[in-house]
């Protein structure tokens, strides 16, 4: 039986997909905290959108993904 190869952990992410994936891990960020968007492509979900780097969401584990 072959695994699935998980994809490389993504470089930029969207909202929708970052709550996502925090929601599911139980993370939950700190009052006042500040992330920098600007108009890219989402590495999870592949849509034209607003991204910023996992970091601003306290890097969340994405199914499919290799984890950081």
């Amino acid at each position: 039986m072959q695994m699935k190869k998980l994809k490389p952990y993504p470089a930029w992410v969207c909202i929708k997909c970052a709550k996502k994936a925090m929601q599911e891990a139980n993370i939950t960020l700190p009052e006042g905290s500040l992330a920098t968007f600007h108009t890219g492509t989402c590495g999870v979900c592949g849509k034209r959108t607003a991204v910023t780097k996992p970091r601003g969401y306290r890097w969340p584990p994405f199914k499919g993904f290799e984890n950081l």
